[in-house]
C-alpha cells in the first residue's frame, strides 16, 4: 500500500521534537505492513533564519529530507500568522498540490492520510478530490477542542469529514466531541497512541540518573498557559509545609517561561523550580525514571503521549480529568484533579497521590495494553477499507 501523510505535525531537522507522535505511528505502520510511506509536512514561509524564535525554525526547515527511511517534503505556505485562519486551507492546497501531483505521477498514492483537522485535513479533502484518491483524517486534540469551537472552521471540518473514508480520533472523548459537531458516528474510529514499551520500561537507576534532591514532580510539554504549569506552582506552594522536599521540574520551552519564573518568585518557591528547556525525546525516559510523580495540569487535551509514556515508565500520574486523560489514568495509576485551572483541585489530587503508594504490577499490566502493534493493525484495517471502498 502506498500512503502519503499530510500534516503540519511532523519532526524536521529544524524542529526535531515537533509532532513525534505522528512520526511514531506512521513509521511503525510502514515497518509492520511493508507499505510505502511518504510525508508532506508544510511549514509557513518565513524569510529570516535567525533571531525570530520558532518562526526562524520554519526558515531553517529543509525543503526535503529523509527521516527514519521516510522521505519528507516541506513546502512553504504563504499565510499571515494569527489572522489568516479562514484562508489557511486554500494556502495549503496551493503550496502542496504541485508536490502531491509530482509524487502521484511517480508512484500513485493510494490513500491520503491527514493528521490534524484544520487546516490540514480540510486542505487534504480538496487535494484528494483533485487527485481522485480516498483520504482519512485524524483528530489529535486542539483541532477539535479549540479550533472546532470556532464556527467557520468547525463547519469546514464537518464538511471534509462527510467526504472522508474515515475519521480517526485518538480518544473516546475526542470521538464524542466529533459526534457533537455533526460528524457521522459510522465514520469515526478510535485508535489511541501507543508507546515503545521496551524503551520506557522501568529499570534500576544508575548513579548518574538518581535524583540529586527531593521528590521530583515532572512536567513535560510546551510552556504555554493551557498546560496549567502556573497552577502547579500554586498547588505546590500550598503543599510544601507538608512535603518540604518537593521540586517541580519542567522539560519544555515556550512563551510562558518568564511568567512561570515570576510566579515562582511570587509564591516564594524559586528554589523549588527547575526549567530544563527543550529536552530531546530520547532523554524523557531517564527523566521519568527519576520522577516521583508525573504532572500534567492541562486545561484541555486529546490523548497526551506524555501520560502514556509516564505510565509505561512506571511513574504515577497527577493530571486534570480532561480529554482522553481519564481513559488512560485509572486509580491504580494516578490521581486526577476534578477541575482544570483550579489550584485547590490540583492540590487535593497531589496530596492524595503523595500520601499513597502504587503497585508496580498495575503499571506492568497497563504497559501491555499500550503496545503499538495492535493499534497499527487497526489503523491498517481502516486504510484497507478506504482503498477497497474507493476501488
Amino acid at each position: 500500500m502506498n500512503v502519503l501523510t499530510l500534516t503540519n505535525l511532523y519532526p524536521s531537522a529544524a524542529r526535531p521534537g515537533h509532532g513525534l507522535f505522528v512520526e511514531q505511528r506512521m513509521v511503525r505502520w510502514a515497518a509492520r505492513t511493508g507499505g510505502m510511506l511518504r510525508v508532506v509536512a508544510p511549514v509557513p514561509w518565513f524569510p529570516f533564519r535567525r533571531g525570530f524564535g520558532s518562526y526562524s525554525a520554519f526558515a531553517r526547515t529543509p525543503p526535503r529530507e529523509e527521516r527514519k527511511g521516510v522521505v519528507v517534503f516541506h513546502p512553504r505556505v504563504l499565510i499571515l500568522p494569527k489572522i489568516g485562519m479562514g484562508l489557511a486551507p486554500s494556502a495549503w492546497v496551493a503550496a502542496c498540490e504541485p508536490v502531491l501531483a509530482d509524487l502521484h505521477r511517480s508512484q500513485p498514492i493510494q490513500i491520503l492520510d491527514c493528521h490534524y483537522l484544520y487546516p490540514d485535513a480540510v486542505a487534504g479533502a480538496e487535494l484528494a478530490r483533485r487527485l481522485r484518491i480516498p483520504f482519512v483524517m485524524s483528530a489529535r486534540g486542539s483541532d477539535v477542542n479549540v479550533i472546532g469551537s470556532i464556527e467557520g472552521p468547525r463547519r469546514r471540518i464537518v464538511e471534509a469529514a462527510s467526504r472522508a473514508s474515515a475519521v480517526i480520533a485518538v480518544s473516546g472523548a475526542l470521538a464524542e466531541k466529533l459526534r457533537s459537531m455533526g460528524v457521522a458516528s459510522e465514520k469515526i474510529h478510535v485508535i489511541q497512541n501507543g508507546v515503545d514499551v521496551d524503551r520506557f520500561a522501568p529499570r534500576s537507576h544508575t548513579s548518574a540518573e538518581k535524583p540529586a534532591e527531593g521528590r521530583l514532580l515532572l512536567g513535560v510539554g510546551r510552556l504555554v498557559r493551557g498546560k496549567g504549569f502556573h497552577v502547579a506552582l500554586e498547588a505546590m506552594a500550598r503543599l510544601l509545609p507538608e512535603f518540604p522536599d518537593l521540586v517541580l521540574v519542567l522539560a519544555g520551552e515556550g512563551p510562558e517561561r518568564s511568567a512561570l519564573e515570576a510566579a515562582a518568585r511570587a509564591h516564594g518557591i524559586s528554589d523549588r523550580l527547575r526549567l530544563l528547556g527543550e529536552v530531546p525525546h530520547d532523554r524523557i525516559p531517564s527523566l521519568l525514571w527519576q520522577a516521583h510523580r508525573f504532572l500534567l495540569p492541562s486545561f484541555h487535551e486529546g490523548y497526551p503521549n506524555v501520560v502514556v509514556e509516564a505510565i509505561a515508565a512506571g511513574c504515577p500520574v497527577v493530571a486534570t480529568a480532561v480529554g482522553g486523560i481519564p481513559e488512560i489514568v485509572d486509580p491504580e495509576l494516578g490521581d486526577l484533579a476534578s477541575r482544570a485551572n483550579d489550584a485547590g483541585a490540583l492540590e487535593s489530587a497531589l496530596r492524595t497521590s503523595l500520601r499513597r503508594n502504587f503497585d508496580p504490577a498495575a503499571f506492568a499490566r497497563k504497559r501491555d495494553e499500550l503496545r503499538w502493534d495492535p493499534l497499527i493493525d487497526r489503523l491498517h484495517s481502516v486504510f484497507e477499507r478506504a482503498v477497497a471502498g474507493a476501488a
